[in-house]
């Protein structure tokens, strides 16, 4: 499978600005704080205004996450008596749903090998190139990409204490525009040349580019917060960290 992405397509992007879909994004991720201050952080601080089956429901849309322990878990607490149905029953009853208790015992008694229903991420762009052959044996186009946002990211936020690093004078997008078109970057199948020509016509301020590269992957408007969020979710921790430092 040849997949390609022509970000020449789409030069201007109609609907709402894009800047508001990535805040909505970005207010998703809770922060985390660096050891020597660490503090407890609630890590779905960003869904505090919504329900927690909603949160569920979205989180497992978007990151493949629950919120529960998986139910083989919940089975060795009925079969310890942890868990009791009287317990089940005042969980049913603050729900407003009596029959809940009977349903959730009847699960509770299957065995312990019985499979759960797995959850579906939304499919990224990277999952959907990795349908087809990898950038190279034995590595996804997945984790290509998490690789070298990562090792860019600790390069960027290491507070200049690496023997080596990037600019970190210049923002985050500047700087990694500048390293993934460097010979120390990615070994593409194209050319080098071919790289710099595909970096040089993105917009050079990020929201622009964002919003450029979500049209050339045809994201509807409805879907791009949801998108941008699961992208962030790929990469929580350098996410979070990033949320700390906007904090």
């Amino acid at each position: 499978m040849n997949i390609s992405i022509d970000l020449n397509a789409t030069s201007h992007v109609g609907g709402l600005d894009v800047t508001a879909h990535i805040t909505g994004a970005c207010d998703r991720i809770a922060p985390t704080w660096p050891l020597d201050q660490f503090i407890a952080v609630n890590p779905y601080w960003g869904w505090r205004g919504v329900s927690a089956p909603s949160a569920a429901a979205t989180l497992g849309a978007l990151a493949g996450t629950t919120l529960t322990m998986p139910r083989s878990w919940f089975r060795g607490e009925w079969a310890d008596g942890r868990l009791t149905s009287e317990q089940l029953d005042a969980a049913a009853a603050a729900m407003g749903d009596p029959d809940l208790a009977a349903m959730a015992q009847e699960v509770l008694r299957q065995p312990f090998d019985q499979p759960q229903p797995g959850i579906r991420r939304m499919a990224l762009a990277t999952d959907v190139r990795d349908l087809g052959s990898g950038p190279r044996s034995g590595q996804t186009w997945t984790d290509l990409v998490i690789h070298q946002t990562s090792q860019y990211c600790a390069a960027h936020f290491d507070r200049w204490q690496g023997s080596w690093h990037p600019d970190q004078d210049v923002d985050l997008f500047t700087g990694w525009r500048a390293q993934l078109s460097a010979p120390s970057g990615i070994a593409w199948r194209h050319s080098r040349s071919w790289v710099r020509t595909q970096l040089a016509s993105l917009p050079n301020e990020p929201d622009a580019a964002i919003a450029t590269m979500l049209g050339a992957l045809m994201i509807p408007e409805e879907g791009r917060e949801a998108y941008l969020t699961s992208l962030l979710l790929a990469v929580n921790g350098w996410s979070a960290w990033c949320a700390y430092i906007r904090w």
